[in-house]
């Protein structure tokens, strides 16, 4: 099975992560989008086939959300880096780090940006 990207440029599979069974992928596309902000998609294998799991997890312009990914063992809890980000005006690349736990079908953010 092929998964594919859908930016051109985008950088998508730069960061992986699989859960412990191999069930949960996370796969980060660190330049996708107008703006490169970059995000997180994730796909659940079931009936012999990746689904999208989830919407997609993004950051601002250059952010670059997605140059690192990590599920936990159970794929329900991803960390996920965006290395351009700027907290203020004038920063340069300061970079955070965000956590998203799967709930209801959707990823929720949990707990506040980590700088």
């Amino acid at each position: 099975y092929e998964l594919v990207g859908d930016w051109i440029g985008g950088a998508f599979g730069y960061s992986l992560s699989l859960n412990e069974d191999g069930t949960v992928l996370a796969v980060g596309d660190r330049r996708a989008g107008d703006q490169k902000e970059g995000g997180v998609i994730t796909y659940q294998f079931r009936n012999d086939k990746w689904h999208k799991h989830g919407e997609r997890l993004s950051g601002a312009g250059n952010d670059q959300g997605g140059f690192q990914v990590a599920l936990n063992a159970k794929g329900d809890v991803l960390a996920w880096t965006a290395r351009g980000y700027d907290e203020e005006v004038g920063d340069t690349d300061v970079g955070i780090v965000r956590v998203a736990q799967y709930v209801y079908g959707e990823w929720i953010q949990v707990g506040n940006d980590i700088a």
